[in-house]
């Protein structure tokens, strides 16, 4: 305290100097004789990498400056070699693609190898033109770069690299740590990965006055971008005063916590779910002090000056990225982390009523990086593939096009009528979602309860509430809607108390004729010779709740009385029901995922809003297979073919026609 006060009053930097390292070196000496031998050689189980070690008195205030606050890492457990659910690589020390023979420096992938079996020393300076090649296709991976990455590995620790830095014009120091990684094993994938965390010291201008006044500020990087945080912030975990990381598997996107991140970043970087759950291990690793100056070639760090990519060239996202000192955070620290995002968005377990937002944009974004991944090296593959997609959809809508317009026409017309039908599902939905939000932003009632919004009951809760709802759209709203769709074609009027009240009094033959159906094509599908049958019964039965409520059979006979209106409307039958089923389900997402993304709302309001529209629009499917039950039953039966006359045989009398 007494140094601080010295140096507040701005006495001579000298005699500052001197006084913060006798400081400096009186704290380290205490913290030693305080550690006892037992606590010295505690170590997490199952933890890659080594605890770091106690200060030695010979380090610069440099080096006991990173160490002290060097971050300790989680990354998602791999549960066998080559398996992508887990994490494939961990941060590796550079040397990993030096000394490699199969790892070429070239200028353009048409012309020869500049060289070969590089080392740190052939990258000193070298300009923007040149880029390392890792052996292997980043479009098409496999489990090569994994497998080439843990054979140059081997048994070295993880390791990743210390650079301290000031802003000019700015006050303040800045520590940033940079992990590289082999290989991005995400929706973009690449060859090689450069990704970093920093800390600021708002009140240091020295490492001596950052060891004795601490962080103030850190930034963790996400794809391009970026998420910030104080020192003392909550969502800022610690473990014996260092910052905890949560590594994105395949991605490594630093994240303050556990869970599944909704993952953007710059110029489309990234875009997907990054996923942090656990189980995970604890990586300690190795940290290297970037020095300030780097003397030539012969520089242990003369990497650190290489201008060109580490990794394959291509394009966009696809591209390898360029080396730490070519970041504007390398230089410009503060105007970095001023610029990234307030917060990430952590999309929650809990589901919501119909599809996700969250969901939707997790598979959409995965399927479409797919395409664009696989578009270079299989083009007419991906072509032709998107090209039959399209065929089949136009194919899809045509014949759903007559129940599309019938549909729109009736809801449209009585859209009151049949909102206030499926409406009364969205008091408890607006009420769930409510109380997700309240407990993810207001940790009282959190302690009241004491639970989280990923706790187990949470959980159950969830699960119960969505299976609830979803019941209750199918076997009470569901029926509903085909009882007043019925009267309208009778030319009655529906009422909200008559439909329900049908629903009602038919509700165990609805289940009873859903629960044939279902439990008989899950175990036809659960054979997987019998998928084939599964699909073909599922599609006959598609009007069983209409035969039970209009023609007010049950069991088996509202069974067989579906798959005779479906007899010689097979397709009709089929693509009508996915198209008018998927346009009933899709408004919902894609106004919720808009909010999403372009308001950045809250996830669990978008969830409501989403199931809300799910809600209303839920009518719209089921009025549109009834138009087409009714029309299908009114239409008449085929007649039979006559079998063609046979020729009489020869010598046999034909009688001549009156």
């Amino acid at each position: 305290l007494v140094a601080r006060g010295w140096a507040q009053r701005n006495w001579r930097p000298g005699v500052v100097g001197l006084v913060l390292l006798l400081a400096g070196l009186a704290a380290s000496g205490a913290a030693q004789d305080e550690a006892t031998p037992e606590a010295a050689s505690m170590a997490t189980p199952g933890a890659i990498g080594t605890p770091a070690a106690t200060p030695e008195p010979e380090l610069t205030p440099e080096e006991e400056l990173v160490r002290r606050y060097a971050p300790v890492m989680y990354v998602k457990r791999q549960p066998e070699p080559c398996d992508a659910s887990g994490e494939q690589f961990l941060p590796a020390p550079v040397e990993v693609v030096f000394g490699d023979d199969e790892v070429a420096l070239r200028q353009a992938p048409h012309l020869p190898p500049v060289s070969q079996g590089i080392e740190a020393g052939d990258l000193f300076h070298l300009d923007a033109s040149h880029y390392i090649d890792l052996p292997g296709h980043p479009r098409t991976p496999g489990c090569g770069y994994e497998s080439h990455f843990k054979q140059r590995q081997g048994d070295q620790p993880p390791v990743i690299y210390a650079h301290i830095t000031r802003e000019a014009g700015e006050p303040g120091l800045a520590i940033q740590y940079w992990f590289f990684y082999y290989f991005n094993e995400f929706n973009d994938k690449h060859e090689g990965d450069w990704e970093m965390i920093q800390l600021l010291f708002d009140d240091a201008n020295t490492p001596l006055e950052a060891l004795l006044a601490g962080p103030s500020r850190v930034a963790f990087a996400q794809h391009s971008g970026g998420e910030p945080a104080h020192w003392d912030d909550a969502k800022l975990d610690k473990e014996d005063g260092r910052p905890v990381v949560y590594v994105a598997s395949g991605s490594h996107a630093s994240f303050y916590g556990p869970g599944i991140w909704l993952g953007w970043g710059k110029d489309g970087a990234g875009l997907g779910c990054d996923i942090t759950t656990g189980p995970s291990d604890r990586v300690d690793p190795e940290v290297r002090l970037i020095p300030a100056t780097i003397s030539g070639p012969g520089d242990p760090f003369a990497w650190a000056t290489f201008r060109g990519r580490w990794g394959e060239r291509d394009s966009w996202v696809y591209n390898g990225p360029n080396g730490p000192n070519l970041n504007l955070r390398w230089t410009e620290p503060v105007t970095w982390q001023e610029s990234v995002r307030a917060g990430s968005v952590r999309l929650q377990s809990a589901e919501a009523l119909g599809p996700q937002p969250t969901g939707v944009f997790c598979d959409l974004a995965e399927g479409l990086s797919l395409l664009f991944t696989l578009v270079v090296p299989y083009p007419w593959v991906v072509g032709g593939g998107l090209l039959a997609a399209a065929v089949i959809a136009g194919l899809f809508l045509l014949a759903a096009k007559p129940m599309i317009g019938a549909a729109w026409s009736l809801y449209w017309r009585r859209a009151r009528f049949f909102v206030l039908l499926s409406a009364v599902l969205v008091p408890f939905t607006v009420l769930f979602n409510g109380f997700l939000y309240v407990l993810n932003r207001d940790e009282r009632l959190g302690d009241l309860l004491g639970v989280t919004d990923d706790s187990a009951i949470i959980q159950v809760a969830a699960s119960v509430a969505l299976t609830g709802q979803q019941l209750a759209l199918m076997l009470l709203v569901g029926p509903a809607v085909v009882h007043a769709v019925g009267e309208l074609a009778a030319g009655r009027e529906p009422t909200f108390r008559g439909a329900f009240r049908v629903a009602f009094d038919r509700f165990w033959a609805v289940a009873g004729a859903i629960f044939r159906a279902t439990l008989f094509t899950v175990l036809m599908a659960i054979t997987i010779v019998g998928v084939p049958w599964a699909v073909m019964w599922s599609i006959r039965w598609v009007f069983v709740t209409q035969t039970t409520i209009l023609d007010e059979v049950s069991g088996r006979t509202a069974l067989r009385a579906s798959s005779a209106v479906v007899t010689h409307h097979w397709w009709r039958a089929f693509m009508t029901n996915a198209v008018l089923v998927f346009l009933g389900a899709a408004l919902g997402p894609i106004v919720g995922l808009a909010l999403l993304i372009g308001l950045n709302l809250p996830q669990d309001i978008t969830n409501g809003i989403s199931s809300t529209i799910y809600a209303i629009i839920f009518p719209f499917a089921a009025i549109g297979m009834t138009v087409l039950y009714l029309r299908l039953k009114a239409e008449p039966a085929p007649a039979p073919v006559a079998p063609a006359p046979s020729s009489p045989a020869p010598g046999a009398v034909v009688a001549e026609p009156a």
